[in-house]
This record gives C-alpha cells, structure tokens and sequence, in this order.
C-alpha cells in the first residue's frame, strides 16, 4: 500500500505558517538546520571582548577596533592574525596586520575587509616560561577537566531524557525550525 496524499512545504518565516491546517493522520517532517556558524567573525585570544560579531558586507578589520582602548594592557599591537577559511574547498590561509598602524593611520592599506566566518586572533607581549613540571601539570589538569566535561554533559543528556520520556511518549522528535513539510492523507 502507497502513501496517498498530497505534500505541502511551509515556510515558518512566513505567514502562510498560520494558515495551514493540519488534519489528523498529517505527517510533519522538520530537518534540522546546520549547526555552521554564518555572518559571523570570531575574536579570540588575548582581547578585552572575545566573542563572536556580526558579519556584513564591507566590514573592515577597524570596525571591530576603535581605540587602543579596546585592548588589554600587554597585548601585541604590531602582530594580529586572521585566519580565512576558503568557502569553495574549506581550506585556511592566514593574514597579517598591525593594529598600532591602523589606529593611527586612516589610509592604512591593511585594513582588511573582513569575510564571513573569519577569526581575528590577538596575542600577549608576555613572554611566558613554564618549567616542564608545570606543564605536565597543566596538561593532565586539562585532560581531567574535558573528561570531566564529557561526563557531565552525559547527566545532563540523561536528565533530559529522563524528564522528556516521563512527560510525553516516546518518539523521536526534531525542532521544527526551518520548515514542515505536511503530506494530507487522502
């Protein structure tokens, strides 16, 4: 036996999504969306506002830098990387730039025009000796910590489980995000 019905894609973003009837014996598909990160530039490393900033056309290296000011103290203002990702074949290349010219120089040739999932990384002028003890030590700390990490993150999967399978049948459900597709039985 066939399905027999018909199939109808809804646009959540849309107001067709208020409209649509649902009839019992409907079957709503939802795919999920992908977990990449878009529009977006990453600072990471040594900078007052690590984090993630929005992404537009034309955004430049001094959009994100205004002044000294937006700096930690001790950090690397002749040294900052941008990392590139290649959308095509996902592979990296790395740019220079020095933040102490482009501060003080309005034509500064390096002003890079930023791309979309770019990463801007910033470095400490602290020189930093650590003895190999130290770093043994560090790294085991680092090792229990993930481990540590892994196994919280399973509790917290259980008690999700646990609480989602006393409230509600089981059944295998995805976030209804991006859009439904309705097949009305016939």
């Amino acid at each position: 036996m066939g399905v027999c019905g018909t199939s109808t894609m809804v646009d959540l973003n849309s107001q067709e999504v208020f409209n649509a009837e649902l009839y019992d014996g409907d079957i709503l598909y939802a795919y999920p969306i992908s977990n990449s990160m878009q529009d977006v530039v990453l600072i990471s490393g040594y900078f007052k506002r690590p984090g993630f900033y929005q992404w537009k056309e034309n955004l430049k290296l001094s959009d994100l830098i205004d002044s000294l000011d937006d700096l930690l103290p001790n950090v690397d203002t002749n040294y900052v990387v941008i990392k590139r990702e290649n959308p095509k074949d996902k592979t990296y290349s790395a740019l220079q730039a020095d933040i102490n010219t482009l501060i003080n120089n309005d034509d500064y040739k390096d002003d890079f025009e930023l791309k979309s999932r770019d990463e801007i990384f910033f470095f400490s002028t602290i020189s930093m000796d650590i003895d190999d003890s130290t770093q043994e030590s560090k790294k085991v700390l680092r090792e229990k910590i993930v481990e540590l990490q892994q196994k919280k993150l399973i509790l917290e999967l259980q008690v999700v489980e646990a609480t989602t399978s006393s409230l509600q049948p089981k059944r295998e459900m995805t976030p209804i995000i991006a859009l439904l597709f309705v097949f009305h039985s016939s």
